[in-house]
């Protein structure tokens, strides 16, 4: 699976309806990846938060490198619909057309075998993204692509310092960041880990946004961090993306390195002409967040959202997971996927050790059903009520 560990608001069209990386389902192994949205794993019963910790990164990095679902993660943010055209993404820049183009061409190439000619392709998607970060929506795209530059510049022989330097900017971006560790030599998977725990160690970044723009919302990387003023710590040191939408205005960003001190941002929004602004409603992932909770995902709210954000996202499905754990600290994991159209459907439950020693054998299973689902979503076994387990 092709992630793109998912929540937009604003800057182009993201959730399906979660992470977590399409129009139909792939009928082929050759076909697209399916766009997926990763919700974040809802928990009944007493759940250790480690536990839970555990299954959701492993989830995503389990889906991950597949190619058969690219999966849009709770960090990507959310757009409203542009109701009088087909294409619901706000970034309707080309340069990002050009760029999702690009790194798929150079994922399929890598996937060959071929890294050298990948490795041009990804770092061209790379440049693009870049260049177009105002109107980016899904930055887990960039993050992907400088993820998979790291892995070809490595097998294509390009040194250590180019590799850690792929690394370290995917990592800024997508702290959470995987790679395909089963495919990978010892040398690159050293290169990842250590430039992974530098880039935890130096996570003591700080960025303020200040302003007045009331009723805007901040984006950083693509999540959605509040409004104006926003201050934002804890992050790694590198090249950082903000932007600040607004009703009305016309959209703010800015590209901020953040290095030992606070970085500052002064936002200055601009005024749309009258005829441009819009009062589309906005979505993001918090409206699905009732579905899983109660368990309700055929109830008429939920459809209605779940087509609306798959719509403003242009994904295809939207997963749910939920961890289970009953009184003696069993675990059970559910999972259920929705189509864009609501139909949703409930994958095989999977137990897992209460210690967790096979979790990453019941994740594989997991993302081999959803792979099988995408490829052909079984409408015949659509749930129409609410699961036992949320009763």
């Amino acid at each position: 699976m092709n992630v793109i560990p998912m929540r937009r608001l604003m800057a182009a069209a993201v959730a399906c309806g979660a992470a977590l990386f399409a129009a139909s389902a792939p009928s082929s192994a050759d076909a697209a990846p399916a766009r997926t949205l990763l919700m974040p794993t809802h928990t009944i019963g007493e759940v250790r938060a480690i536990h839970l910790r555990r299954v959701e990164k492993g989830l995503s990095s389990t889906l991950a490198f597949s190619g058969k679902v690219a999966v849009v993660a709770d960090t990507t943010p959310v757009d409203p619909p542009d109701d009088g055209k087909k294409a619901a993404p706000l970034a309707v820049d080309p340069r990002i057309q050009k760029a999702d183009l690009a790194r798929q061409e150079g994922t399929d190439l890598a996937m060959a075998g071929n890294h050298k000619k990948a490795l041009p392709q990804l770092q061209k998607a790379i440049k693009l993204y870049e260049a177009s970060y105002a109107e980016l929506v899904d930055y887990t795209k960039l993050a992907d692509a400088y993820a998979r530059a790291g892995v070809s510049a490595h097998t294509a022989g390009k040194g250590k310092a180019t590799v850690a330097k792929f690394f370290d900017a995917g990592l800024t971006l997508q702290p959470t960041l995987a790679i395909d560790r089963r495919a990978a030599d010892k040398e690159l998977l050293a290169i990842f880990d250590a430039r992974r725990e530098a880039n935890e160690k130096s996570s003591d970044g700080v960025i303020e946004i200040e302003g007045e723009a009331e009723g805007a919302v901040v984006f950083l990387d693509g999540v959605r961090v509040g409004g104006v003023p926003s201050r934002r710590d804890g992050l790694p040191r590198g090249t950082h993306f903000v932007q600040v939408r607004a009703d009305g205005f016309r959209p703010f960003a800015k590209k901020v390195r953040v290095g030992g001190k606070p970085a500052k941002v002064k936002v200055k929004l601009k005024a749309l002409p009258a005829e441009a602004s819009t009062a589309a409603k906005v979505l993001s992932f918090d409206a699905l967040e009732p579905c899983v909770k109660k368990g309700e995902f055929s109830g008429r709210g939920c459809k209605k959202d779940v087509s609306a954000l798959c719509k403003q996202t242009a994904s295809e499905f939207v997963l749910y997971s939920v961890l289970v754990a009953d009184r003696y600290g069993r675990l059970t994991l559910h999972a259920f996927l929705q189509r864009a159209d609501a139909k949703v459907i409930a994958l095989p439950e999977r137990e897992i050790d209460k210690n967790l020693s096979d979790v990453s054998a019941r994740l594989t299973e997991l993302s081999n059903d959803v792979g099988a689902a995408v490829a052909d979503f079984p409408v015949d076994r659509s749930l129409d009520r609410k699961p036992k387990l949320f009763r």
